[in-house]
């Protein structure tokens, strides 16, 4: 069973060394200080399945009422598909109800399929491109959740 932990700046670096799935965050260059700028984030978990990282996630609180969306996946979640969607949708129930927010968006590259079809699962709404919005001058696709 997949257990979530409160996240820790090492977690991120352990997944990351293990390598990532393509990210399906607007930047994928993480840094000690914004990993560990990444432990005050609104709701920031771990995901954990026998002591081996999944995933890390939580949401910037942008101002009163709107966070933005990050989280990063291992290749082992292929292994867990519906388990992790369901939890990604805890998680992002959570994180709403903690952040108190109305509005939660997210980035997703345009050419991240799995991350696509992730966002939408979860409910967000697609609301544009966001053209050469990566430090590599990617696409990302922006959506939302507004309750």
């Amino acid at each position: 069973m997949i257990e979530v932990i409160p996240y820790e700046a090492s977690h991120l670096f352990e997944l990351m060394d293990r390598g990532i799935l393509e990210c399906c965050v607007s930047n994928c260059s993480y840094n000690i200080e914004l990993a560990k700028n990444r432990e005050d984030d609104i709701g920031s978990v771990t995901a954990v399945l026998d002591s081996e990282i999944l995933a890390c996630a939580g949401a910037k609180h942008l101002w009163p009422g709107v966070g933005d969306l990050w989280a990063l996946f291992s290749p082992e979640v292929d292994n867990h598909k519906i388990e992790i969607a369901r939890l990604t949708k805890k998680v992002l129930d959570d994180i709403m109800e903690l952040g108190k927010f109305h509005r939660i968006q997210c980035h997703v590259k345009s050419n991240y399929y799995r991350g696509l079809r992730l966002a939408q699962f979860l409910g967000f709404d697609e609301e544009g491109l966001a053209r050469k919005y990566t430090v590599n001058g990617e696409d990302c696709y922006l959506f939302s959740i507004v309750r």
